[in-house]
């Protein structure tokens, strides 16, 4: 709600079932509304963006990612959950997950996705070799960032 009491908005995730089961579409909406002179509310922006089913991993993470930026964490972490659930053997979508959980504050379960991760490396169905490579070597959410005065 704004200050002068005439913008409002909300947001959220939807899903649509149609009559079969592939007639699916999930994803998130946006809707801003305005107060008229005659004091009722009226839809000034709707917007729907549904997630591409079956079409890879990229617009789970493009939209995950998205999310974070934004300081929407858990809708970050129900994206990336979706992506793990509609790619099991992804070692990305654990790494994402691992992520979000991170900057939700979760560090346990944090590390957990990201043990999940590596876990599936090896049988990871995504044949680029340099994000693999990336990711056994990418710092886990358990590691120190500070060194201790012994350090060298």
């Amino acid at each position: 709600m704004s200050v002068s009491d005439d913008l409002g908005y909300s947001y959220g995730r939807y899903e649509l079932a149609g009559a079969r089961a592939d007639e699916r579409e999930v994803g998130y909406y946006t809707r801003v509304f305005r107060r008229d002179t005659a004091g009722a509310w009226k839809v000034v922006l709707d917007t729907w963006s549904p997630v591409p089913q079956g079409r890879g991993e990229q617009a789970f993470v493009a939209a995950g990612y998205a999310f974070l930026e934004r300081g929407q964490v858990a809708d970050a972490i129900d994206t990336f959950e979706r992506m793990a659930a509609v790619h099991p053997r992804s070692a990305n979508a654990h790494d994402c997950l691992s992520d979000a959980r991170l900057a939700a504050g979760d560090r346990a379960r944090a590390i957990a996705s990201a043990r999940r991760a590596l876990a599936l490396l090896a049988d990871d169905p995504n044949p680029d070799a340099v994000f693999k490579e990336r990711l056994r070597h990418k710092r886990p959410p358990c590691a120190r960032t500070t060194p201790r005065s012994s350090d060298p």
